[in-house]
């Protein structure tokens, strides 16, 4: 696994699946710095402020500025283009996924079902992004 703190930015609405992947990615990325945004909003004015993540986990369906927007929104910012943004949503639907591909996104993912598949879908996160993968 990498040698420096990797800074994964995940931006969903729900508490409870913020906590549940903190504690799934810390198990496999143990200096992981995790910062989560729970709103649109949040995370564009975090992703404008602060040093850029090495990675966004971006859940679509968010009340105010819906993750459809936000995707776009990075990927047409010069500054936040590169960051790779893994979309995590619990639709399965072809048009979602296909407008997340059109629009930037890097990587769909299904929201897991169960502890076991997030805990896979955590492990392969990390194994994937910060094992394989060279990152800009």
């Amino acid at each position: 696994m990498s040698r420096y703190e990797p800074v994964i930015m995940l931006i969903e609405d729900d508490f409870g699946d913020i906590e549940l992947a903190e504690e799934l990615l810390k198990e496999n990325i143990k200096r992981l710095k995790l910062v989560s945004a729970r709103s649109g909003n949040e995370a564009i004015d975090y992703l404008k402020n602060n040093q850029a993540p090495d990675l966004i986990l971006l859940d679509l369906n968010m009340p105010g500025m819906s993750g459809r927007r936000l995707l776009t929104e990075i990927k047409s910012e010069e500054s936040l283009t590169l960051i790779p943004v893994i979309v995590l949503s619990t639709s399965a639907n072809e048009k979602d996924i296909r407008e997340s591909y059109m629009n930037g996104a890097n990587c769909y993912i299904r929201k897991p079902m169960g502890l076991d598949g997030y805990r896979k879908a955590a492990r392969l996160i990390s194994d994937f992004w910060f094992g394989l993968a060279e990152l800009p």
